[in-house]
């Protein structure tokens, strides 16, 4: 050791006269930090960063990579945890590519969390344009995210130097990743954080909403679907768009728990509300099967008259005749149920009355005028031959 320690400071007393040989000379420190015990290492290194005009980043390598095969040595050594962070620093400074898995190994072993960031911040500069970079950071959010559903928490602030260093490269396989971190409740801070790098992504964020609410979980769909009904950024074509995909998708649901089932069944009530809100006549078809499901559930005294009024407004808002007979027949069936049962839940007629007004289609005609002689109140009935002597004008 005596020997490596005279040669060390022969390059600290000669290294200006050495300054056009820096190969050799980046070359002898690799050599002598390999040999060198922790004291050494710890030397070799501080000096390195203080050498100016010299690439220094093979030696900060070799530095990781002596982190990786001796990580409880460095746990139990503070000084040497400074001089890896030292390299992790000058790596990113150099922009020293050639590190770039061996850092991210490092990061994902996680010695401490300091070092974590540390590898972060220099897999900002380092992993630009890498797809494995970005793969590897996408897995490593992935396991945290499904942790924390298991309620093991995080360290919350890697986590959230990694949203951020994963909104730095941009990469836009990192959506659905990131998108899970915003919506699962880790802080608002998390999620601020996370929202600002979904922002930082390439592609069309509509797109991307698309991918999630066609291959998402339940959680992550039925969140799709709200982002892009609340975010002021998405034009409202692309919002009509992940309506109608967020619709299709909530009838479309295979196996799934109870817990999905629940979520999937507020994800068609969202769709059925924008769908509504826009319009959307070419999805007729959709809403017609929506209401076929809340009908049968209302007559099983599984479903609420709001639901009920919601899907027979959304309906109304079609301008089909497909909508128009699809309420006709079920006006003809409450008719029918208040002429031999009782008096139907009147709130639910006189949405049927008021939108087949809307709609303004013939096929409503007899189902509206034999509501009039029915046991209805005064205010359903008048609604009802208002509607008809629409219809009896055309």
């Amino acid at each position: 050791m005596k020997r490596i320690w005279n040669i060390f400071i022969f390059l600290l007393v000669f290294q200006p006269c050495m300054a056009e040989q820096s190969n050799a000379l980046v070359s002898n420190y690799i050599d002598y930090f390999k040999k060198g015990d922790v004291e050494t290492k710890i030397q070799i290194i501080e000096t390195a960063v203080k050498l100016e005009d010299v690439n220094m980043g093979p030696l900060y390598h070799v530095a990781v990579n002596y982190a990786l095969d001796s990580p409880d040595v460095v746990k139990q050594n503070p000084a040497l945890g400074g001089i890896l962070i030292i390299s992790l620093d000058e790596i990113g400074k150099l922009n020293y590519t050639e590190s770039r898995f061996s850092v991210l190994k490092l990061f994902d072993v996680a010695i401490t969390s300091t070092i974590q960031v540390s590898a972060l911040n220099a897999l900002k500069v380092i992993g630009k344009g890498d797809n494995e970079i970005v793969a590897g950071l996408n897995r490593w959010l992935d396991r945290r995210n499904s942790l924390f559903l298991t309620l093991i928490k995080p360290d919350f602030y890697v986590l959230d130097v990694c949203l951020e260093t994963l909104g730095a490269l941009r990469n836009p396989d990192s959506f659905p990743f990131i998108f899970t971190s915003m919506i699962l409740g880790y802080s608002d801070h998390i999620s601020e954080t996370a929202l600002n790098s979904l922002y930082l992504l390439e592609g069309d964020l509509k797109v991307h909403l698309l991918g999630i609410i066609d291959r998402g979980t339940p959680l992550n769909k039925r969140a799709a679907l709200e982002f892009a009904l609340e975010n002021e950024k998405l034009p409202e074509e692309s919002k009509k768009e992940i309506i109608r995909s967020g619709l299709k998708q909530s009838l479309l649901a295979g196996s799934v728990t109870s817990e999905e089932e629940k979520i999937i069944t507020d994800m068609r009530y969202t769709a059925i509300r924008a769908t509504t809100k826009y319009a959307l006549g070419d999805m007729t078809k959709q809403v017609i099967r929506h209401f076929d499901i809340i009908k049968e559930l209302y007559e099983k005294g599984k479903e609420t008259n709001s639901h009920m009024v919601e899907g027979i407004d959304c309906l109304g808002s079609m301008g089909t005749h497909e909508a128009a007979v699809t309420l006709s027949k079920y006006l003809d069936y409450v008719n029918l149920c208040t002429e031999k049962i009782k008096v139907f839940d009147e709130q639910i007629v006189l949405a049927l009355i008021n939108n087949l007004e809307k709609l303004d289609d013939d096929v409503a005609l007899d189902s509206l005028q034999y509501t009039v002689f029915l046991p209805y109140s005064k205010n359903t009935k008048k609604a009802a031959q208002d509607a008809a002597n629409k219809l009896l004008k055309h």
